[in-house]
C-alpha cells in the first residue's frame, strides 16, 4: 500500500497528495541498524539498502540463510 496521504483544507477547496517519509528518524521499516544500511524515501514508498550478509525480503533486511 503506498504511503501517501490525502491532505485537505476547508479553505483551499481542493486536496493534494502528501508523501509520508517512512525513513524519517532513521532506518524506518528497513530493519535494525545491525541489518539495514540505509533507508531512502521515495514518492509513495521507500527503498532499503542492506548490509553485507543481509537481503531485502518481506519488507525488511534479513540475514541470508
Amino acid at each position: 500500500m503506498p504511503a501517501v496521504l490525502l491532505a485537505c483544507h476547508r479553505v483551499w477547496s481542493r486536496c493534494v497528495d502528501v508523501d509520508v517519509d517512512e525513513c524519517a528518524g532513521g532506518l524506518g521499516p528497513c530493519g535494525a541498524a545491525t541489518e539495514a544500511d540505509s533507508c531512502a524515501n521515495t514518492v509513495g514508498s521507500y527503498q532499503c539498502t542492506c548490509k553485507p550478509g543481509y537481503q531485502f525480503a518481506s519488507g525488511v533486511c534479513e540475514g541470508n540463510q
